[in-house]
């Protein structure tokens, strides 16, 4: 019962993905979002379910599931800077700004 682990922004957090070149990264990005956005999330995976609600994470034993399931709510009364979410756990010294600034292009 070992979600948490594997949605990580390093690779190296989750060595059981590098051979494949999986390492949770997007699932990382999308948790963070949904914290910021209070909206939530949830995936079931295995014989383990993580659900966030609230800016709360809870990380449970499930029946099995032969897969993975994914979904998650956007909070539309709640606006959020994508940038700020990116700056916020891995500053990249400008990089994103380029991408999501249209004057900085």
């Amino acid at each position: 019962m070992a979600i948490k682990p594997h949605i990580t922004c390093n690779p190296t957090d989750a060595p059981i993905y590098q051979d494949h070149g999986n390492a949770g990264e997007g699932l990382f990005w999308i948790t963070k979002f949904i914290e910021e956005n209070e909206g939530t999330f949830y995936i079931h995976s295995g014989k383990a379910k993580l659900y966030i609600e609230q800016r709360k994470t809870t990380e449970e034993k499930a029946p099995l599931w032969q897969g993975t399931v994914v979904v998650f709510q956007i909070n539309l009364e709640r606006i959020i800077s994508i940038v700020d979410i990116f700056n916020k756990y891995a500053p990249p010294q400008g990089d994103f700004d380029i991408i999501f600034d249209k004057n900085k292009r």
